[in-house]
């Protein structure tokens, strides 16, 4: 709410629009920049789910019960995941302002309806 109302900042519901590099101007060269992009996303995510502690976090899906009673501390593993499912989804918003060169001040905010 405060980054609609405090125009001198944020220009309020006009958003926010930024410059980026000229070699990303070029809409070619930007898609393969996001495909790069996309498939290092996939990679480190498909590795992390066959990593050890991607392996927990599926136990803990199929059974939560289960894999706390094998001695897995679930909140933690549980924190692990909101900490990378975070990161990334960060990283394909900044990708996708980047393909904007636009942020409207409504993505700060969130309503939900009942």
């Amino acid at each position: 709410m405060a980054a609609e109302k405090w125009r001198g900042l944020t220009r309020g519901n006009d958003g926010f629009t930024f410059p980026i590099p000229d070699v990303l101007r070029d809409r070619v060269v930007f898609y393969f920049a996001a495909l790069v992009f996309m498939l290092g996303a996939f990679y480190c995510l498909k590795r992390f789910t066959e990593s050890p502690v991607g392996k927990v976090l599926q136990a803990i899906r199929d059974n939560e019960q289960r894999a706390e009673s094998l001695g897995y501390q679930i909140l933690h593993y549980k924190v692990i995941a909101s900490i990378v499912s975070g990161v990334a989804a960060g990283l394909c918003g900044s990708m996708y302002a980047i393909a904007l060169r636009f942020v409207n001040t409504a993505v700060f905010f969130h309503k939900c309806h009942p």
